[in-house]
C-alpha cells in the first residue's frame, strides 16, 4: 500500500491538499477492515479498473463502525491516510467486527457512528463519491456472529446508506458461500475476485 508522507498539519491546509489531487486519474480509495487490508480485493479491482485508476488500499485489521469499540474506524490512521489520498471514489465495507454476539441493542447506536463517518468522508476536500459497501457473510462462529450478521448488521448498513442519502453495494448477497472463505470471516482470493467484480461493475455503470 502507498503510505502518502503528509502529516496533520497538512490535513488543515486546503493548498496542501488540492496539489495531491492534482492527477487526471480517478482516484479510488477502499475503506474498511482486515477484509479490505488482508483478502487482496484492492489490487484485484486496480486490475480490473486499468491504468485510468489509482486504487489505494485503506483497510485496518480488527477496525469497528462502533465508536464504543477499542478499535473504531473512525479514529484510525488509515483513515487519516484516506483523506490524504483525497479519493474521487470511496468505498466503505466495515460491520464484520461489529457483528459480536453483544450487538444487540446497538443498531440505533451502530447506524449513528455510521453517518458520523460517512459525514466525515463527505467532508473531504475532494467531494468524493462514496458507495457504502454491505460485508461478506461470517460462517465462523467463534466470536464472531453470522447471525446477528445477517438480521441486525446488513439492515443496519442498509439504514444507515439511505438516511446518508449514498448509493449501497451489495457484497453481502455476492460473497455468500463457505468455499469463497479461508476461515469462515475472510475471503479467499477467489472471494476477493467476487468483491471486486461487484463494485467495480457498480463503478464502471455509473461513471
Amino acid at each position: 500500500m502507498l503510505i502518502m508522507s503528509l502529516d496533520r498539519q497538512s490535513l488543515n491546509n486546503p493548498s496542501d491538499e488540492i496539489q495531491i489531487h492534482s492527477s487526471n486519474k480517478t482516484r479510488l480509495a477502499c475503506l474498511g477492515d482486515s477484509i479490505t487490508e488482508l483478502s487482496g480485493y484492492p489490487n484485484h479491482a486496480k486490475h480490473t479498473l486499468g491504468d485510468s485508476y489509482i486504487v489505494e488500499n485503506f483497510g485496518a485489521c480488527g477496525t469497528t463502525i462502533s465508536l464504543d469499540s477499542e478499535n473504531p474506524y473512525f479514529h484510525s490512521r488509515a483513515f487519516i491516510q484516506a483523506k490524504e489520498f483525497q479519493p474521487d471514489i470511496a468505498v466503505v465495507m466495515l460491520g464484520t467486527n461489529d457483528a459480536s454476539p453483544n450487538f444487540e441493542g446497538s443498531t440505533n447506536r451502530f447506524i449513528a457512528d455510521y453517518l458520523e463517518l460517512l459525514d466525515a468522508l463527505k467532508s473531504f476536500m475532494s467531494n468524493p463519491k462514496i458507495w457504502v459497501v454491505s460485508p461478506p457473510h461470517i460462517f465462523d462462529e467463534a466470536w464472531l456472529s453470522g447471525h446477528v450478521m445477517c438480521t441486525q448488521v446488513i439492515p443496519a448498513v442498509d439504514e444507515a446508506s439511505k438516511l446518508a442519502h449514498l448509493p449501497l453495494i451489495d457484497v453481502y448477497s455476492a460473497v455468500d458461500k463457505p468455499e469463497l472463505f479461508f476461515d469462515g470471516v475472510h475471503p479467499n482470493d477467489e472471494g476477493a475476485k467476487i468483491i471486486a467484480k461487484v463494485i467495480c461493475q457498480t463503478i464502471i455503470s455509473t461513471e
